[in-house]
């Protein structure tokens, strides 16, 4: 992390809050599926996923584009 700027490295902490979440709404989901009030935790995780595909998207790309720019430096 210490490489990268600091917005990337906020961007991998929220990240890591959403997967936290995600996880938590699933296993909320998974043991009460017998009452429909506990459907927004399903629906939570899903909208955690979708956040955390597109936050990963842009940490790798941010990563890549940091590394092609070290490369390109001169020594």
């Amino acid at each position: 992390m210490g490489e990268h700027n600091g917005l990337y490295d906020r961007l991998d902490q929220a990240s890591a809050k959403l997967i936290m979440l995600r996880d938590s709404c699933d296993r909320i989901a998974a043991h009460n599926d017998l009452y429909p009030r506990f459907a927004w935790y399903e629906g939570t995780a899903a909208i955690c996923q979708d956040v955390i595909g597109l936050m990963e998207e842009i940490l790798l790309n941010a990563s890549v584009a940091i590394t092609e720019k070290k490369a390109l430096k001169p020594k």
